[in-house]
């Protein structure tokens, strides 16, 4: 028997370490943190740390997928949605800039 709840996170930005490294790092266990799944794996937290460390966005980009991969692996959670966002505009729109995070930046947007 397991305890089960629901939970979502929006990232403050695309930053993947926005969310993995509060909600997953072994350092992170409440009451330090909101890693409330208890989630531990060195080699994880390694990958992670790593990853804040080094300024080269390959590096960085890689050092995520192996702990991406890490963690599906090791199913601290189970991911039951992943939104897929769509925009559409009219040509009478100019300055619509579309960021990952789908955060719309309205003072740059104008109708001709």
């Amino acid at each position: 028997e397991q305890e089960l709840f629901a939970l979502s996170w929006m990232a403050g930005s695309e930053d993947p370490d926005m969310v993995m490294y509060p909600l997953l790092h072994g350092s992170q266990w409440t009451p330090n943190g909101p890693n409330r799944a208890l989630y531990r794996n060195e080699r994880f937290d390694e990958l992670l740390t790593q990853a804040r460390q080094t300024t080269d966005q390959a590096r960085r980009a890689q050092l995520y997928r192996e702990a991406q991969k890490l963690l599906v692996e090791d199913a601290p959670w189970v991911f039951v949605d992943h939104e897929v966002q769509i925009a559409a505009t009219s040509k009478r729109v100019q300055g619509l800039k579309l960021h990952p995070s789908f955060d719309l930046r309205v003072e740059t947007i104008s109708l001709r």
